[in-house]
């Protein structure tokens, strides 16, 4: 993937003395009213959630661009405001966006010159080098041109950097890049905004990979650090991504009265800090995120031979081939992508001594090196580098605070079970610890990025060492592989909903559970991942050691689960209920029954999943899914009748006569109904009609 070029270490937003009304963005001032208003109320709730000490009205800060360079609709900022209140007595049924219809249209309305309008094309054909996503340029103000999406982008320089939130209700949706932000990477954050991206930080999982810092963040910028509803966002199962191009900076809004600067975000995993913040290039998932929301239908009827590797998938631009992270390339996602510049890199295969690996002099703007390490089954790759020079270029900044700062030029190393994702990055002869990167798993992928000429490369060794205790030698040996499980998760979110009574029911006036707003839950069922220790077989786990056993095989257990949270929910897993958890028979178990989709009525499904360890063992499959039908017993309501009765009555009190009169009683009965296409059969139960 191309990168593109950024000044280093900057952080653009709106500033706080620019007046919403100096805003050219289309709202009406009355919507400017209404956006301001919820985003004041949310900073007022941040402050007395974070404790943090009110200042005076004149230093207040008057909220309306979001999170750096969002700009909300008001029924954006409403849904925003009311996922920040549970209690808010509203049920939540708007979208926060929209998605386009392809071409997306787009024009300039005069504020740049042919120099800006060039950078900003630029970007608009780097998203469609690698997504299925199209623009069309038109002549602003030209109504007889647009599409059936009935708006379309005006590129406009007014007041900052920022954008909307996928596809809004206005005709004209303006998109500002501003002249101290005119640059690629930042124009491409914009259009990600554009197509419906959120900030990445916003995720409702963030937690298990950062941590926000709230005394570091400026007084009244609080509110940019809100979470997005799971209701409101769909991550498709892409994995958290803190190398995406949507990642706000390790510094983001933070108090400028201290030196250093301090972070207001720190990530969990201390060798990932460098990466947040990147301004180069779409990362491997902002692309397979916008490929799986516009391009999930373009290959439907194009099948591979074999199914791609390393989270790998079929390329809507040309469905016979992977999309493949950077760095790894081949018809499967299986090898080494070639190098770009100087020759470097290609696939490593580790055997026994120490491999020296490395780029040990001058290097070109432009130059890309791929090193992908495979060690034996059962076995993990260390990576130590040699100091004191590591990734030097001109622009290296003095800091002593500088593992917050964004590296311009770095290596990176990929140690995750999934080497697609983002790994440590290192620049400017600064190491966070002397000692090894280990893999979790038996591969490692080794990029160099040179946004820029510099100075010096790396230098650095290899080698594998044993684990899972089934081969002698060394101390590591006795300890347990890992491996990557993937399996079923769910993603939760609170609303309110209004219960009304049945209508013409008398029983139910006194019923306490209609006729009011309750709270409900509701769920999504996503893809999630875990790490779990083994043995080899023969070797149980004892403690950290495996050890020889004879009575016990491939024993697994859980260590490193996804975290809890209230917007996250980690089914329960017994590896030893696992009949299948054998990595050689490639299926995992299945998971338990799903709730049945309906109460009665013989229409009802309950579905149960199992995933893949690996598709290769699987047939090319990596998920499974089984259907049985349930609540099979119809469907029971009182409901009533009308019939005419006949009564004996005097009908002529002086002579006695009796006849018979005819009235119409009202009476209950209990129904009993199938779903649509059902019928009662014999058994009591509802059939589909036809079988």
């Amino acid at each position: 993937m191309c990168t593109v070029m950024n000044p280093v270490n900057t952080f653009y937003h709106i500033s706080q003395l620019v007046s919403p009304l100096n805003i050219t963005d289309g709202l009406t001032i009355q919507e400017k009213i209404v956006v301001v208003n919820y985003l004041s109320a949310i900073e007022q709730k941040e402050e007395k959630e974070h404790h943090l000490i009110t200042k005076s009205t004149t230093d207040n800060t008057v909220p309306y661009v979001f999170e750096e360079d969002i700009i909300l609709t008001p029924k954006q900022a409403q849904i925003i405001y009311e996922s920040r209140n549970p209690r808010q007595k509203r049920k939540l049924n708007t979208d926060l966006h929209r998605h386009w219809q392809l071409p997306i249209q787009y024009a300039f309305d005069g504020s740049h010159n042919e120099s800006e309008k060039s950078i900003i094309r630029r970007a608009l054909s780097y998203w469609e080098s690698y997504t299925c996503i199209t623009f069309e340029e038109i002549t602003y103000k030209d109504n007889s041109s647009v599409n059936e999406n009935k708006v379309y982008i005006v590129f406009t320089s007014n007041e900052g950097c920022w954008s909307f939130v996928g596809r809004s209700t206005y005709r004209e949706q303006k998109v500002s890049i501003f002249e101290d932000c005119i640059y690629e990477g930042h124009v491409l954050h914009e259009i990600g905004h554009v197509i419906g991206f959120w900030h990445e930080h916003a995720r409702p999982d963030r937690e298990e990979h950062i941590q926000v810092q709230q005394n570091a963040i400026q007084y009244g910028k609080q509110y940019n650090f809100l979470h997005i509803s799971w209701k409101d966002l769909d991550n498709k199962n892409m994995p958290y991504d803190v190398g995406s191009i949507m990642h706000y900076g390790s510094r983001a809004y933070a108090v400028d009265n201290q030196t250093p600067v301090p972070p207001t975000i720190i990530t969990k995993d201390p060798l990932l800090q460098r990466a947040l913040g990147q301004r180069f290039q779409l990362s491997f998932y902002d692309v397979k995120l916008a490929n799986a929301a516009y391009c999930a239908d373009k290959c439907n009827n194009t099948k591979l031979a074999q199914p791609c590797q390393h989270d790998g998938y079929q390329d809507p631009k040309l469905c016979s081939r992977c999309r493949c992270t950077e760095g790894l390339g081949g018809n499967y996602c299986e090898t080494a992508a070639p190098s770009i510049g100087d020759t470097c890199g290609g696939v490593i295969n580790l055997t026994g001594s120490p491999v020296p690996i490395g780029y040990p002099t001058s290097y070109r703007f432009g130059q890309q090196c791929n090193w992908y390490i495979k060690a034996p089954k059962n076995s993990r790759v260390f990576f130590t580098i040699t100091p004191p020079r590591i990734m030097e270029y001109p622009q290296c900044v003095s800091d002593t605070n500088n593992k917050y700062v964004e590296c311009l030029n770095y290596l990176e190393v990929r140690y995750s079970h999934n080497i697609a994702t983002t790994g440590a990055r290192i620049c400017c002869s600064y190491l966070e610890s002397t000692k090894p990167i280990i893999s979790e798993g038996n591969e490692m992928l080794v990029l160099l990025r040179a946004n820029a000429a510099g100075s010096y490369g790396f230098q650095a060794k290899i080698w594998a060492e044993p684990c899972g205790g089934c081969v002698t030698g060394t101390e590591l040996s006795h300890r347990p592989c890992s491996r990557n499980v993937p399996y079923v998760c769910e993603r939760q979110w609170n609303y309110t909903e209004w219960n009304p009574c049945p209508s013409g029911n008398w029983w139910w006036a006194d019923n306490k559970d209609c006729n009011k707003l309750v709270n409900k839950t509701a769920v999504r069922s996503g893809i999630c991942h875990r790490s779990e220790l083994f043995c080899c077989n023969g070797y149980q786990l004892n403690g950290t050691d495996c050890i020889k056993s004879s009575s016990v095989a491939n024993i697994s257990i859980v260590i490193q689960p996804v975290a809890v949270s209230t917007d996250y929910i980690v089914p329960t897993h017994d590896p030893s209920k696992d009949k299948e958890n054998d990595p050689s028979s490639g299926w995992g178990n299945w998971t338990t029954w799903s709730n049945c989709s309906t109460a009665c009525g013989g229409c009802g499904n309950q579905t149960r999943q199992r995933l893949c360890y690996d598709p290769l063992l699987c047939s090319g499959k990596s998920i499974e899914v089984e259907t049985r039908s349930c609540n099979k017993n119809p469907c029971t309501q009182v409901k009533f009748g009308t019939r005419t009765i006949s009564k004996v009555v005097v009908c002529n009190p002086i002579t006695l006569q009796k006849c018979t009169v005819y009235e119409k009683e009202t009476y209950p009965f209990i129904s009993e109904t199938c779903c649509t296409g059902y019928a009662k059969n014999s058994n009591g139960t509802c059939a589909k009609t036809g079988t």
